[in-house]
Protein backbone atom coordinates (compact mmCIF):
# COMPACT_ATOMS: atom_id res chain seq x y z
CA UNK A 1 0.00 0.00 0.00
CA UNK A 2 1.07 3.69 -0.79
CA UNK A 3 1.30 6.32 1.75
CA UNK A 4 -1.77 7.27 3.38
CA UNK A 5 -4.67 9.88 1.95
CA UNK A 6 -5.59 12.60 4.35
CA UNK A 7 -8.51 12.81 6.18
CA UNK A 8 -10.08 15.36 8.58
CA UNK A 9 -10.98 14.47 12.25
CA UNK A 10 -14.55 15.70 12.92
CA UNK A 11 -17.49 14.84 15.68
CA UNK A 12 -19.84 15.03 13.36
CA UNK A 13 -21.19 12.02 12.04
CA UNK A 14 -22.21 11.98 8.48
CA UNK A 15 -18.80 14.56 7.77
CA UNK A 16 -17.11 11.74 9.06
CA UNK A 17 -18.67 8.90 6.99
CA UNK A 18 -17.74 11.76 4.18
CA UNK A 19 -14.05 11.78 4.94
CA UNK A 20 -14.03 7.89 5.01
CA UNK A 21 -15.71 7.73 1.38
CA UNK A 22 -13.08 10.05 0.54
CA UNK A 23 -10.25 8.21 2.23
CA UNK A 24 -11.59 4.93 0.18
CA UNK A 25 -11.93 6.52 -2.69
CA UNK A 26 -8.17 7.38 -3.24
CA UNK A 27 -7.42 3.97 -2.89
CA UNK A 28 -10.63 3.13 -5.79
CA UNK A 29 -13.06 1.73 -3.13
CA UNK A 30 -16.56 2.64 -3.36
CA UNK A 31 -18.44 3.12 -0.08
CA UNK A 32 -21.93 3.41 0.77
CA UNK A 33 -23.50 5.11 3.70
CA UNK A 34 -26.68 3.69 5.10
CA UNK A 35 -29.46 4.76 7.59
CA UNK A 36 -30.23 2.80 10.39
CA UNK A 37 -32.24 3.12 12.96
CA UNK A 38 -30.56 4.77 15.62
CA UNK A 39 -26.99 5.54 13.55
CA UNK A 40 -25.66 5.84 9.78
CA UNK A 41 -22.99 3.48 9.12
CA UNK A 42 -20.75 3.07 6.15
CA UNK A 43 -20.85 -0.20 4.00
CA UNK A 44 -18.28 -1.42 1.67
CA UNK A 45 -18.64 -4.50 -0.48
CA UNK A 46 -15.71 -6.73 -0.54
CA UNK A 47 -16.30 -7.37 -4.44
CA UNK A 48 -15.75 -3.92 -6.04
CA UNK A 49 -16.84 -5.20 -9.50
CA UNK A 50 -20.80 -4.15 -9.17
CA UNK A 51 -20.55 -0.69 -7.73
CA UNK A 52 -23.48 -1.24 -5.28
CA UNK A 53 -24.07 -2.08 -2.12
CA UNK A 54 -23.62 -5.69 -1.00
CA UNK A 55 -26.54 -7.79 0.02
CA UNK A 56 -26.74 -9.20 3.56
CA UNK A 57 -25.01 -12.31 3.01
CA UNK A 58 -22.37 -11.01 0.82
CA UNK A 59 -19.22 -10.03 2.47
CA UNK A 60 -18.55 -6.53 3.39
CA UNK A 61 -17.09 -4.55 6.02
CA UNK A 62 -19.12 -2.12 8.06
CA UNK A 63 -17.87 1.30 9.79
CA UNK A 64 -19.16 2.74 12.73
CA UNK A 65 -18.41 6.08 14.46
CA UNK A 66 -18.71 5.78 18.06
CA UNK A 67 -19.82 8.85 20.46
CA UNK A 68 -18.15 11.37 16.96
CA UNK A 69 -14.68 10.07 18.51
CA UNK A 70 -13.73 6.77 17.27
CA UNK A 71 -14.68 4.59 14.38
CA UNK A 72 -14.98 1.13 14.42
CA UNK A 73 -14.48 -1.25 11.13
CA UNK A 74 -16.51 -5.06 11.26
CA UNK A 75 -16.14 -7.06 8.33
CA UNK A 76 -18.63 -10.46 7.67
CA UNK A 77 -18.08 -13.03 5.33
CA UNK A 78 -20.53 -15.00 4.22
CA UNK A 79 -21.47 -17.05 6.36
CA UNK A 80 -22.74 -13.69 8.83
CA UNK A 81 -19.56 -14.31 10.98
CA UNK A 82 -18.72 -10.41 12.34
CA UNK A 83 -15.23 -9.70 13.81
CA UNK A 84 -13.59 -6.43 14.17
CA UNK A 85 -10.81 -5.55 11.84
CA UNK A 86 -9.35 -2.06 13.53
CA UNK A 87 -10.49 0.76 15.51
CA UNK A 88 -9.35 3.90 15.59
CA UNK A 89 -9.51 7.71 16.83
CA UNK A 90 -11.16 9.71 14.32
CA UNK A 91 -8.29 11.44 13.52
CA UNK A 92 -6.52 8.35 12.40
CA UNK A 93 -9.49 7.57 10.07
CA UNK A 94 -7.23 6.94 7.44
CA UNK A 95 -5.76 3.82 8.98
CA UNK A 96 -9.10 2.76 8.71
CA UNK A 97 -8.92 3.23 4.91
CA UNK A 98 -6.32 1.34 4.69
CA UNK A 99 -7.02 -1.44 6.65
CA UNK A 100 -10.46 -1.89 4.15
CA UNK A 101 -8.14 -1.03 1.49
CA UNK A 102 -5.87 -4.16 2.19
CA UNK A 103 -9.16 -6.24 3.07
CA UNK A 104 -10.81 -5.46 -0.27
CA UNK A 105 -8.02 -6.98 -1.90
CA UNK A 106 -6.05 -8.65 -0.38
CA UNK A 107 -7.10 -12.55 -1.86
CA UNK A 108 -10.05 -14.04 0.22
CA UNK A 109 -9.35 -17.11 1.39
CA UNK A 110 -12.39 -19.39 3.20
CA UNK A 111 -12.11 -22.29 5.05
CA UNK A 112 -13.08 -24.30 2.57
CA UNK A 113 -10.14 -23.07 -0.30
CA UNK A 114 -7.92 -23.73 2.43
CA UNK A 115 -8.59 -27.32 3.33
CA UNK A 116 -9.41 -27.93 -1.04
CA UNK A 117 -5.63 -26.75 -1.40
CA UNK A 118 -4.43 -28.65 1.06
CA UNK A 119 -6.00 -31.96 -0.36
CA UNK A 120 -4.39 -31.16 -4.12
CA UNK A 121 -0.84 -31.40 -2.55
CA UNK A 122 -2.15 -35.21 -2.47
CA UNK A 123 -3.72 -35.30 -5.30
CA UNK A 124 -7.30 -34.97 -3.86
CA UNK A 125 -10.46 -33.82 -5.60
CA UNK A 126 -13.57 -33.05 -3.37
CA UNK A 127 -17.13 -31.99 -4.62
CA UNK A 128 -19.31 -29.53 -2.52
CA UNK A 129 -23.03 -29.61 -2.21
CA UNK A 130 -25.61 -27.35 -4.07
CA UNK A 131 -25.64 -25.56 -0.41
CA UNK A 132 -22.23 -25.25 0.59
CA UNK A 133 -22.48 -27.01 3.96
CA UNK A 134 -19.90 -30.19 3.14
CA UNK A 135 -17.30 -31.41 0.78
CA UNK A 136 -17.58 -34.72 -0.42
CA UNK A 137 -14.37 -36.93 -1.93
CA UNK A 138 -15.82 -40.72 -3.96
CA UNK A 139 -13.97 -43.33 -3.49
CA UNK A 140 -14.25 -44.20 -6.89
CA UNK A 141 -12.37 -41.18 -8.74
CA UNK A 142 -14.67 -41.79 -11.45
CA UNK A 143 -18.12 -41.12 -10.17
CA UNK A 144 -19.55 -38.74 -11.53
CA UNK A 145 -19.57 -35.73 -9.94
CA UNK A 146 -24.05 -35.36 -9.77
CA UNK A 147 -23.40 -38.80 -8.11
CA UNK A 148 -20.95 -38.00 -5.80
CA UNK A 149 -23.21 -37.96 -2.63
CA UNK A 150 -25.57 -40.59 -3.26
CA UNK A 151 -22.63 -42.79 -3.52
CA UNK A 152 -19.87 -44.15 -1.13
CA UNK A 153 -17.48 -41.17 -0.38
CA UNK A 154 -15.84 -39.39 2.75
CA UNK A 155 -17.91 -35.86 3.89
CA UNK A 156 -16.28 -33.18 5.23
CA UNK A 157 -18.06 -30.93 7.16
CA UNK A 158 -17.61 -28.10 9.85
CA UNK A 159 -19.48 -27.04 12.89
CA UNK A 160 -19.95 -23.37 11.42
CA UNK A 161 -22.16 -25.29 10.14
CA UNK A 162 -21.16 -24.35 6.00
CA UNK A 163 -17.30 -24.66 4.41
CA UNK A 164 -16.91 -21.18 2.93
CA UNK A 165 -16.54 -19.41 6.34
CA UNK A 166 -13.64 -16.85 7.17
CA UNK A 167 -10.67 -19.23 8.21
CA UNK A 168 -10.07 -16.40 11.41
CA UNK A 169 -13.54 -18.32 13.18
CA UNK A 170 -12.51 -21.91 11.90
CA UNK A 171 -13.39 -24.73 14.21
CA UNK A 172 -11.97 -27.92 12.73
CA UNK A 173 -13.12 -30.91 10.42
CA UNK A 174 -14.91 -33.48 10.87
CA UNK A 175 -14.53 -36.39 8.46
CA UNK A 176 -17.19 -39.30 8.02
CA UNK A 177 -17.48 -42.46 5.96
CA UNK A 178 -20.35 -43.18 3.74
CA UNK A 179 -21.87 -46.30 2.08
CA UNK A 180 -22.45 -47.19 -1.68
CA UNK A 181 -25.88 -45.76 -0.68
CA UNK A 182 -24.33 -42.34 0.55
CA UNK A 183 -25.32 -42.87 4.23
CA UNK A 184 -23.02 -42.10 7.10
CA UNK A 185 -21.28 -45.43 8.76
CA UNK A 186 -20.07 -45.22 12.41
CA UNK A 187 -17.96 -42.73 14.18
CA UNK A 188 -16.01 -40.04 12.42
CA UNK A 189 -13.05 -41.01 11.41
CA UNK A 190 -11.83 -37.71 12.08
CA UNK A 191 -12.77 -34.60 14.11
CA UNK A 192 -10.65 -31.93 15.42
CA UNK A 193 -11.25 -28.72 18.16
CA UNK A 194 -13.44 -28.62 20.84
CA UNK A 195 -15.56 -25.39 19.01
CA UNK A 196 -13.33 -22.93 19.60
CA UNK A 197 -11.35 -21.54 16.37
CA UNK A 198 -8.31 -23.26 15.42
CA UNK A 199 -5.21 -22.84 13.00
CA UNK A 200 -7.29 -23.18 9.54
CA UNK A 201 -4.20 -23.94 7.61
CA UNK A 202 -2.55 -26.52 10.33
CA UNK A 203 -5.57 -28.41 10.70
CA UNK A 204 -6.98 -28.52 7.19
CA UNK A 205 -3.03 -29.71 6.15
CA UNK A 206 -3.56 -32.34 9.17
CA UNK A 207 -6.99 -33.18 7.75
CA UNK A 208 -5.89 -33.83 4.32
CA UNK A 209 -2.96 -35.99 5.61
CA UNK A 210 -5.38 -38.59 7.19
CA UNK A 211 -8.07 -38.45 4.38
CA UNK A 212 -5.04 -39.02 1.89
CA UNK A 213 -4.12 -41.93 4.30
CA UNK A 214 -7.37 -43.61 4.26
CA UNK A 215 -8.00 -43.45 0.80
CA UNK A 216 -4.79 -45.14 0.32
CA UNK A 217 -6.07 -47.84 1.81
CA UNK A 218 -9.05 -48.21 1.06
CA UNK A 219 -9.07 -47.49 -2.37
CA UNK A 220 -6.27 -50.33 -3.14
Amino acid sequence: MNSAPRTDSTADPMSGFHAATRALAEWGITAHIEEGTREPWLVVARDQSTGTPPGMFEPHALVHLHEGSQARVLVTDAAGVERILITRPLDQLAECAIAIAEWVSDPYPTAGSVLLAALAVHGIAAHTDALGMSYAIPLDPATPAADVYSRAHLSVADRSPEIEHDPAVHTGWTVFQHDENGEPVGDPLYIAGDGEPVDCWVESAIAAAVIADWLTAHRN
